[in-house]
């Protein structure tokens, strides 16, 4: 999409958003932009997936959502993160939170936090796409700085999951397990996952974009391509919860845990990850560059890498760069 389009994608949606339906005329005023460039704009929302739907001069968007809400966000943040200057932004449109904190040259003293209603080019581990329907799950990044000196980056996607379990249960989620080594399962099967990539700061540091994709209330309809049993948070509690302030929760839980990770290092978490370990014990097959093999899985070690005793007896450690997994 155009850098104009891309603009006026987001003003559009954002007044929808706050009101809907909307006369093309009131849009052509407020955007001034000419009203054939409107009806384009929202062609291409429709091919996106977006209901916006065109009665005559008006336009609807035909969905209703907890939006997100930098402002109640915020309100709800912990004393942590503001000690730690987390830096919010929101978007209507992304291509990829990851890859726009990636690109972005951030403030190295603050914790970057994005999040957008939708993602054209979402992906997850190994170049997987991520489905990412608008405004309807939680697709966030978040760009965090260490000195590689004081901390090994080992362990670290792992322990982003741990502060998901926490922020789910914390929102009435319950029988929540880790999948290494970046998969949020909840009565088997998948709600998140997590990707984390680690890039060259500035001075001797490092800078990790963690992105986490959580489905909340996932249309059926976007749910069929997924190649795996899924849920989402609305169908696993029976109380009324708010995107804003799952989001909230989240970022309050992460920045928590990456703080205790940087004194700390994986050796402060790996009890609690054993605790949720769903591969623990299971039999299943390991995929690598070389091929695919049967294994038992062993739990893991005091680095985040993953123990399995192979079908000919052999003990190995894999580590998540090199591999993926699955129970049969």
């Amino acid at each position: 999409m155009r850098s104009f389009e891309a603009e006026k994608f987001s003003q559009i949606l954002s007044l929808l958003k706050d009101k809907s339906p909307q006369s093309i005329g009131n849009l052509s005023n407020s955007l001034l932009i000419e009203p054939n460039k409107i009806i384009s704009v929202v062609s291409i929302m429709s091919k996106l997936g977006i209901p916006v739907q065109v009665y005559g001069q008006s336009i609807s968007l035909k969905f209703k959502s907890d939006f997100l809400d930098s402002r109640i966000i915020e309100e709800q943040l912990s004393d942590m993160c503001r000690q730690k200057k987390v830096y919010l932004r929101t978007f209507e449109l992304i291509d990829s939170t990851n890859d726009f904190l990636i690109s972005e040259k951030t403030d190295t003293s603050k914790i970057a936090v994005v999040l957008s209603e939708i993602q054209t080019q979402g992906r997850g581990r190994r170049g997987k796409f991520w489905q990412s329907p608008f405004g309807s799950n939680i697709y966030m990044s978040v760009k965090w700085n260490f000195d590689p000196r004081e901390v090994s980056p080992a362990g670290l996607s792992l322990v982003i999951g741990l502060a998901v379990s926490k922020a789910l249960w914390a929102n009435g989620l319950r029988d929540v397990k880790l999948k290494w080594p970046n998969d949020v399962i909840v009565s088997n099967k998948k709600i998140g996952g997590i990707l984390t990539e680690i890039k060259t700061g500035v001075a001797n540091e490092l800078s990790a974009v963690i992105g986490l994709g959580i489905n909340f209330k996932m249309p059926a309809g976007s749910g069929k391509n997924i190649d795996q049993p899924w849920t989402d948070m609305c169908s696993e509690t029976n109380t009324r919860i708010n995107r804003n302030d799952v989001v909230a929760c989240l970022i309050n839980t992460i920045v928590s845990y990456l703080e205790e990770f940087r004194s700390f290092g994986f050796d402060a978490f790996w009890e609690s990850w054993n605790e949720i370990d769903f591969l623990k014990n299971k039999k299943g097959v390991v995929s690598t560059k070389d091929g695919e093999l049967l294994a038992k899985f062993n739990g893991i070690t005091d680095q985040g890498a993953l123990k399995i005793i192979t079908d000919t007896g052999d003990a190995r450690i894999l580590h998540s760069g090199e591999v993926s997994v699955r129970v049969k």
